[in-house]
Formats: C-alpha cells, structure tokens, sequence
C-alpha cells in the first residue's frame, strides 16, 4: 500500500506499508498462520521509521513468535519536559510573529533509535491465555536539534535555543544520559485473548498483564515497570454499532528509568511513543506526558456505514466517537534547586496533577478484514496540551 498519511506530530508522511499474510491451508481471513508488516515512511517533519514486525502461529508449536526491528528517525523529537502540566508549555516561543519567540523547534531534540526484539507467547490451556517472555535491545542516540539549519531562530533570555538544552545544560537531565545509551529489556507477563477478528473486532478480551526489567550489569541503570492493559469490545445484534475501551496502568516499581525511556507506551504487540499522540491520547501533543507511572484509558463508539466490493476486495467502512484521559500516578524526581527563581517560574509549576481529556471523532475503511486506512481528529481540553491533532494513518488504536 502507498503510504501518503498525515500526522499532526509529524507532519506529511510518505512512503510504503506492506502486508503479507499467509493463511496456511486451514485458516482464512482475518485469522492467518503468519504475518509479517513491514513500513518504510518518512515526513515533513523529519521523521523517518523503518518497521518490520513478524508474527508466526506456526515456528514455533503451540506458541505465537514475534520478531521486530525498528530504526526510527527523528530529527525534531517532541520534548516538553517532565510530569506533564509541572512542565509549563508555552506556545508563544514557537511562533516568529510573538515577541517571545525563540524557534519553532524548542520544545524537540534528536532522537534515532535502534529497536530488536523478539516475543514468545506459549499458549497454555487452548487459545486464549498466553505466557510471554521476551527480550528487547534499544540503542538510542540523542542529541540537541540542529537549530543552526533553521531560519528564523533566536535565543532565549537564558542564551539557550530549546528546553533540551536548558535541561542538560542545568543538570536537570544528567550528562550520563544526555547523550541517549544502549538497554536491555527482559519482559515476563500473562495474555489472555478472547476477540473475535484481531483486527476489526467486534466482542471479545484483550488482556496483557507484564513486568518489564533492566538488570544490573548489562544496563547502565537498572528498573523494573510493571504493565497492565485491559481492553473489552461489546456491540450490537448485528454488529453495526461496537463499543471498545482500553484501560492501561503503566508504573514503575523500582530502579531509575533513564529520561530517553520514559516516553514509551508498552504493549505486547507493538510499543509506541507516548504519551500524547495518534496511538493513545489522540489530540494532545506528543509525549506531553512524561513521568514514571501513568493511568490512561480509551473509550471509543464504532458504527458501520458502508459494504461494497471494489478490484474483488471486501471494503467496509466505520465512523467513530472517542474520549481519551490520562493522569500521571509517579512523577518523575527533577532537581530545580540551583535553578533562579525567575527562571523556574517561568518552566515549571508545582500543580498538583490533574487528568488529562482528549475527544474527537473518525473513519476508518476496512479491506480484507486485515488491513485499515483511519482517520482521527482529536481535541484536548486543557490547551497546555495541545490545541488539537490530525492523524491519517494505517491502524486501529487498538
């Protein structure tokens, strides 16, 4: 599939998604013995994602094998600071026409990220319960924008050019991370998987419950965060209208979790950037919400529309109203104490936390039951977190 989508993060993309299932000799869609996704895309915005994610039913007996490998690019990595409205957003010194105007990138740093992982989900009493224990390895490699090939730059009253900076440069980010690190992950958990169509389901649970850990040793700091996800999907008599949510808690136990790790929404299949974004809280900025334990859920109503037959595919289509929240549990400790007065008013607040609230609607376009085209505009209500987004993509949110 040609990949011309449009994310409000990102900016245009453009490029390639390619599906290959195989359905073996008994299956047939949208269930399948192995699949393997695989996307090339890259933006406006400077981001740049090579995926390949391969699932297999039939490697390995009676267990589902994933194998992933990632390069992701990101040349303006949205960075707003820690622990959500603690970390004051000022949209002011982005736009040239304000006079606080610093650049349009002060709130990114460069981030390029090497990701292989690979899961194994051994079935245990039939079909629907799973354990899983997998290993991933992330390198990551950050560095300050590179602000000198922007037009239109000034610098701060503090002579720095992004928050980036003015949080390395005051130790607030420390120098033993500033430059990003290599990680070894160690994941143990329980699955337990009762939907009708992995895709487009329409009844059914989807339940994850996994601890996630970094030894001592191999790591240059060591944590444990513990996940749990529950996901339902309930509809109508005939399935025209569906209700889905997805509640997922997201803390962590003990350790240090260095500052390039923390934006990152864990999940069995794919883990995403987050939080803010298209993959969860849809409408705020993202990762606007950054700390060491979160709460966030999804609720989302689907109605079908529309059924024909276009080149002999099965097209269906969806429309969709959502709500999203979010509220951070464990902030992330920052140390401000030889930070001026002046200067830690003006970016960071002592507020107690609050819950986060996105709404919106969308579309989504189903062929073959396996592969989607969405479309989602989402709205915040608080505008520290936004002032709304647009995604085009090729996925469900879950």
């Amino acid at each position: 599939i040609p990949a011309l989508a449009f994310d409000s993060d990102l900016g245009f993309k453009y490029g390639a998604v390619f599906n290959l299932f195989d359905y073996g000799l008994d299956n047939y869609p949208p269930y399948y013995d192995q699949h393997l996704y695989v996307k090339f895309t890259n933006t406006t915005k400077g981001s740049l994602q090579f995926q390949a994610l391969h699932e297999s039913e039939t490697m390995i007996h009676k267990a589902k094998l994933m194998i992933e490998a990632s390069y992701l690019v990101d040349l303006n990595m949205d960075f707003f600071g820690f622990n959500g409205i603690n970390s004051v957003y000022s949209s002011k010194l982005t736009e040239p026409a304000n006079n606080e105007f610093i650049n349009k990138q002060f709130y990114t740093h460069e981030r390029k990220l090497l990701r292989l992982r690979m899961d194994l989900q051994k079935y245990l009493y039939g079909s629907k319960l799973r354990l899983v224990t997998g290993y991933t390895y992330n390198h990551y490699s950050i560095a300050p924008t590179d602000i000198e090939n922007h037009h239109h730059s000034n610098e701060s009253h503090t002579g720095i050019n992004t928050l980036f900076d003015y949080y390395t440069s005051n130790g607030i980010i420390e120098a033993s991370e500033a430059e990003g690190g290599k990680n070894h992950l160690f994941t143990l958990g329980l699955i337990y998987d009762s939907r009708n169509d992995p895709c487009y389901c329409t009844k059914g649970i989807w339940f994850e419950s996994m601890m996630v850990y970094s030894p001592d040793r191999i790591n240059q700091q060591t944590f444990s965060k513990f996940v749990i996800t529950y996901r339902q999907y309930v509809s109508t008599v005939n399935e025209k209208f569906t209700l889905s949510f997805r509640v997922s808690s997201q803390q962590k136990v003990s350790g240090e979790i260095p500052f390039y790790l923390l934006p990152m929404f864990y999940d069995s299949r794919l883990s995403q950037d987050g939080l803010g974004g298209a993959y969860n809280l849809r409408g705020a900025m993202r990762n606007r919400i950054v700390s060491n334990g979160f709460i966030t859920g999804n609720f989302e109503i689907k109605m079908r529309f529309l059924r024909f037959h276009f080149l002999k595919q099965n097209f269906f289509a969806s429309t969709s109203l959502f709500y999203d929240n979010a509220y951070i549990t464990k902030s992330y400790k920052t140390d401000t104490k030889n930070i001026p007065a002046d200067e830690k008013q003006f970016y960071f607040r002592n507020n107690k936390q609050k819950v986060h609230h996105t709404f919106g609607s969308g579309v989504y376009l189903i062929f073959n039951r396996n592969n989607v085209i969405s479309l989602n505009y989402g709205i915040p209500l608080n505008s520290q977190d936004g002032r709304g987004g647009l995604y085009i993509g090729s996925n469900l949110l879950f």
